[in-house]
């Protein structure tokens, strides 16, 4: 066992995601590496603050503020931080600016990540303007789990939603309610969001005329922020409670909640696996390894799919 006092993150507890690996031979970029290290490092802060200053907060109510302050803290000042001093994507020229790490989602401005085929993501592929797509070129790492996670979201589909554009995540909650998660579109649903993401970068003045809103495009879509909001604090509270008799599985069914529930426009992932790699070791006294993918299973999986397989 671990104290929360005694333990150093490593990169190696933070592999990179193929969704980062886009060349043929998945060769990993120096920035990956980087990456990997500033959020070892940021981890480790984090489980420091946590060491010393959890047991000042001696109720749930208290604890679960700490812990969103912690969160907001990474979200606003490390990530935030991070691109405008070091990710050069950030400083030049007509790309998202590094507010965009801590722009909170809203219902009137959502996130859509494609899955399925992505052509952009596929090495070497060019622009055909007749189909909108990306086209040719020679698959990477990130481009075939995006096409194997479309495949389980079409699944998804066929058995729980069949003849529908619109599969609604539904969400059981540790007292038995249950809300709703994010959303997986298809069909004229998918089309209408690729159209939807075109339009607002053009409306930022960033390039639009090559996204890809042609093919048979898939889907995941962030939930309302009303519901949103009830999976954050329920994660809060699940994590709060370190006396808990299964903490671990408490720990398992927080990470679930917390990508259900996004809350900036850019990275949220990243912001996740750190602040859950430090509360691993607050309430289990482990790290917890968290697959590089974790986010998509989050996004595409069922809950009970995910709670199985997450940690394999």
């Amino acid at each position: 066992m671990l104290t929360a006092t005694d333990h150093r993150f490593t990169r190696e507890d933070f592999p990179t995601p193929d969704l980062a690996l886009r060349r043929p031979d998945g060769a990993q970029p120096h920035r990956a590496r980087a990456f990997a290290e500033e959020q070892a490092q940021a981890a480790t802060v984090a489980l420091g603050i946590l060491s010393r200053q959890f047991a000042d907060y001696p109720g749930l109510d208290s604890r679960v503020r700490f812990l969103r302050s912690m969160h907001r803290t990474l979200s606003d000042t490390w990530r935030a931080g991070l691109a405008r001093r070091t990710d050069p994507r950030h400083t030049v020229g007509p790309r998202p600016g590094p507010e965009r790490f801590a722009t909170p989602i809203t219902d009137a401005d959502p996130n859509y990540d494609r899955l399925g085929h992505v052509g952009r993501r596929t090495y070497g592929a060019t622009w055909d303007e007749a189909t909108r797509t990306y086209t040719g070129g020679i698959p990477t790492p990130a481009s075939r789990i995006l096409a194997r996670y479309g495949e389980l979201a079409h699944l998804r589909f066929d058995l729980e939603a069949p003849g529908e554009d619109v599969l609604f995540n539904e969400v059981v909650l540790p007292d038995g309610t249950w809300c709703v998660g994010n959303r997986l579109l298809r069909g004229q649903a998918a089309h209408a969001a690729a159209q939807e993401l075109a339009a607002r970068l053009g409306a930022r003045g960033l390039p639009a005329a090559r996204v890809e809103t042609g093919g048979d495009p898939i889907f995941t879509a962030t939930a309302t922020a009303a519901d949103r909001e009830l999976m954050f604090t329920t994660a809060l509270e699940l994590l709060a409670d370190t006396e808990h008799p299964q903490a671990r599985t408490n720990w398992v069914h927080a990470a679930y909640l917390l990508y259900q529930a996004p809350q900036t426009k850019r990275d949220s992932d990243a912001v996740t696996r750190v602040f859950l790699a430090a509360t691993s070791v607050l309430l289990t006294g482990q790290v917890i390894s968290l697959p590089q993918d974790i986010d998509l299973r989050g996004y595409v999986m069922g809950q009970s799919a995910f709670l199985i397989n997450a940690l394999v």
